[in-house]
């Protein structure tokens, strides 16, 4: 369930979505992705869900790890947000 104490909490939930879907498609589990960026695996998950924001260094690792840039990533947030 989303943080109802995070503002914008669609918006974080539709970034969660897409992200997770980048991963996926590099065929990466979390444990992994949070390995290559040097963070938590539980900091990925809450991301994912939408429970958490993220800083712009992190998102930019995610994506590296991903092999996606920021373009793939509007692109996810879209089909997410449908």
């Amino acid at each position: 369930m989303p943080n109802p104490k995070l503002p914008h909490a669609n918006e974080y939930r539709a970034l969660g979505n897409a992200l997770r879907s980048l991963r996926e498609t590099a065929g990466m589990t979390q444990v992994q992705a949070a390995e290559q960026v040097g963070i938590r695996s539980k900091f990925v998950s809450e991301v994912e869900r939408g429970n958490r924001g993220l800083r712009w260094h992190t998102l930019r690792g995610l994506l590296r790890a991903y092999g996606a840039g920021l373009r793939d990533l509007a692109a996810a947030i879209e089909t997410a947000e449908r």
